[in-house]
């Protein structure tokens, strides 16, 4: 069963625990740049004006999508599968290597989630929750860490690792570990996976994770 909270995890993580994040933008409500590019229509019907969008970069709004300028398009919806993870993980063994992340490792986060995953990771994305890494002789390999956090839920998020280390383990590992300390803190996980990535959506199925809810996340970008 989705409940209210779990259909609208970034609304209700950024109007409660991760509210500190957040900025407000017309109609909708956002994480500040630097944390993540997404966004979620907090009032239905209002229309954004020049200066609600008036940023940077393009944001990315989850599901239902407000009206926006003509000086500004929107791309076709790309699909997402929510799903959740209801089962107990035990911890781990520590691997050799194995390292927390914070702030001070934000250049090397941000290396490696550009070769090993496209997309949504920002610089500041650490202060959104725990981060896990791994190193292999000094280089960081592969991480795993927590985006949204809701009063019941957490969000698994930016798992990656480097192509020529794939195949080994180590996300697999990385979740755990983060899977465990978020149901230690009494949190169900839950991750997003692109409807078009089968290989992350059988991992995590093979790791317990059910599919319980499909979103769509629309570009929404100033034109020229």
């Amino acid at each position: 069963m989705v409940t209210p909270e779990l259909a609208k995890p970034l609304l209700h993580a950024l109007q409660t625990k991760q509210a500190h994040l957040a900025m407000r933008s017309g109609p909708l409500i956002r994480f500040r740049p630097e944390i993540a590019p997404f966004a979620v229509v907090v009032e239905p019907g209002v229309c954004c004006n020049t200066e609600d969008l008036a940023l940077r970069e393009a944001i990315y709004v989850v599901d239902e999508t407000p009206e926006i300028p003509q000086t500004w398009t929107q791309s076709t919806p790309s699909r997402f599968g929510r799903f959740l993870y209801e089962g107990k993980v035990e911890p781990p063994v520590r691997l050799e290597g194995e390292t927390e992340l914070d702030a001070r490792n934000a250049e090397e986060m941000m290396e490696l989630t550009k070769v090993a995953s496209p997309g949504f990771f920002r610089p500041e994305i650490v202060r959104a929750g725990r981060y896990i890494g791994l190193r292999l002789g000094g280089e960081l390999v592969a991480m795993a860490g927590e985006r949204l956090q809701t009063t019941n839920y957490s969000e698994v998020s930016g798992v990656c690792t480097r192509p020529e280390h794939t195949g080994r383990g180590y996300a697999r590992h990385l979740m755990l570990r983060i899977m465990h300390g978020q149901q230690a803190r009494g949190l169900t996980p839950f991750l997003h996976v692109d409807e078009g990535n089968s290989r992350a959506r059988m991992l995590y199925e093979h790791m317990g994770f059910k599919l319980v809810q499909h979103v769509t996340v629309t570009r929404l970008e100033r034109t020229g």
